[in-house]
């Protein structure tokens, strides 16, 4: 019972249960994606108001524009990302190429957009065309009155031509966009881990987070563990929630689980989520879990944290459906005293699921009865799913709208018409015109056209 609750609740395997909060698209990826989507689907309006305020979707249009020969487009589109100090050296490195003016309206938009691609390839044109030096020389002469994306170019044509010391050097830059954290970044990305490390020794507060992660990334485990001890040890703002996400990781779950013990009644940093607490266990017990370790990920989620939903599923996992059942009911309780941001409806679904898992229709019944809206809804889609037409239609003749659009589908699929008919003159509008917010449902749409078609047929008829 236990596998088969598992099974029904997450057919994609395991991890599908703490996707939706550990793994969140980042926001720059996410862009991306989505201004690609719209160019797929030819939502080529949507697509250019996206790009008139995000540049990574000004980017998706300004190569389209570019392929496809909209010179005047792609000229509006570069106009919101000039780099003035660098215009003389494009046009130098793309000087004889027919498509000069097109390249060097994406490159200069790539390049605002940070899109590692379009600073790939202008390195390497810069470098076939011998320009690194001079590109260099024409931002250097201008350092002060460089973009924060010429700045950042600049810093990266240095550490190309190896001149090492230059970029250090900018690290030491009074900038609004905090010169160290920048070229610390850049540093991590060459995996140049003891420049990394020299500037988080000038900077501990604002770069150890930087040198934690470059450490655990390169696999110099201890050293990064090490480093985010001496972080909590100095109170710093968010330095448990860094060790305990190292820990997990690389699944070092007892480690982690003792960090979470430790922190509990310690003074919280000025700066820090009140709520970093419950995030940090929810990462151990998803930790746990994967690890088979589920009675441990539960005492976690029982004891620090805030995850009704996924305490809810392992506890039903483990034989415990009565608890897991109480736990829903308690979120169900503490949302509705509370905006909750669909917390409500997600953890009927929930129960509604995990009841049904285990067989218990009774129970679920008997909840529908007593007026959970979404319950009922459930109900009704069960007795759908198993075709259970006396009860449906019991339940329709008690003024359950689930209840009577299910009823419509099974009579629809059965090709039960003159039961249909007579359900459609019943029900009025109820079935036969859904409402706006329910016309996505493809279920809905398809059983409200056929009645529509059939009742209009015989408006003819007549």
């Amino acid at each position: 019972m236990d596998e088969a609750i598992r099974q029904a609740r997450f057919p994609g395997g395991l991890e599908q249960r703490w996707q939706t909060r550990l793994v969140p698209v980042p926001l720059k990826e996410f862009e991306g994606v989505y201004a690609k989507r719209l160019l797929a689907a030819g939502q080529m309006d949507e697509l250019r108001v996206h790009a008139s305020y995000n540049a990574d979707s000004r980017l998706v249009l300004a190569r389209y524009c570019a392929e496809h020969g909209l010179v005047d487009e792609l000229r509006k589109l570069a106009a919101k990302d000039e780099l003035p100090h660098l215009n003389g050296v494009l046009a130098e490195a793309l000087d004889g190429r027919a498509d000069a003016e097109s390249a060097a309206a994406v490159m200069t938009i790539g390049l605002n957009a940070r899109d590692d691609a379009v600073r790939a390839e202008l390195l390497a044109l810069l470098r076939d065309r011998d320009l690194l030096d001079r590109a260099v020389g024409v931002l250097a002469a201008v350092s002060s009155d460089l973009t924060y994306r010429e700045w950042d170019l600049l810093a990266r044509l240095c550490l190309a031509l190896g001149r090492v010391e230059e970029v250090r050097a900018m690290a030491r830059e009074e900038r609004a966009t905090s010169a160290d954290h920048v070229i610390a970044e850049i540093f991590d990305e060459h995996d140049m881990i003891d420049e990394v490390r020299a500037l988080a020794e000038r900077n501990i507060v604002r770069l150890s987070r930087r040198l934690v992660l470059t450490l655990s990334r390169l696999g110099r485990v201890d050293e990064a563990v090490a480093v985010a001890r001496a972080r909590v040890d100095a109170g710093q703002a968010h330095a448990f929630r860094l060790l305990i996400d190292v820990l997990v990781e690389h699944r070092r779950a007892d480690e982690a689980m003792a960090v979470l013990a430790a922190s509990v009644n310690r003074t919280v940093p000025p700066g820090e989520p009140k709520d970093w607490l419950c995030s940090a266990a929810y990462g151990v017990a998803h930790l746990l879990d994967v690890v088979g370790r589920q009675d441990d990920a539960i005492d976690v989620l029982r004891a620090y944290g805030d995850a009704s939903r996924e305490l809810a599923d392992l506890l039903a996992e483990r034989g415990r459906l009565d608890e897991a059942l109480q736990v829903l009911d308690d979120a169900i309780v503490e949302a509705r005293s509370r905006p909750m941001g669909g917390t409500v409806q997600r953890c009927s679904e929930q129960l509604g699921e995990l009841l049904i898992g285990a067989g218990r229709t009774a129970e679920l019944r008997a909840r529908a009865d007593a007026g959970d809206p979404v319950l009922r809804e459930r109900l009704a889609r069960h007795l759908e799913e198993h075709e259970l037409v006396d009860e449906l239609r019991t339940r329709h003749a008690a003024g359950d709208e689930f209840a009577s659009r299910s009823l419509a589908l099974v009579l629809a699929r059965q090709e039960r018409d003159a039961e249909l008919d007579a359900l459609a003159e019943d029900s009025g509008d109820m079935i036969v015109h859904m409402t706006q917010s329910q016309l996505w449902n493809a279920r809905y749409m398809e059983i409200s056209y056929r009645l529509w078609e059939r009742r209009h047929r015989g408006e003819e008829a007549s």
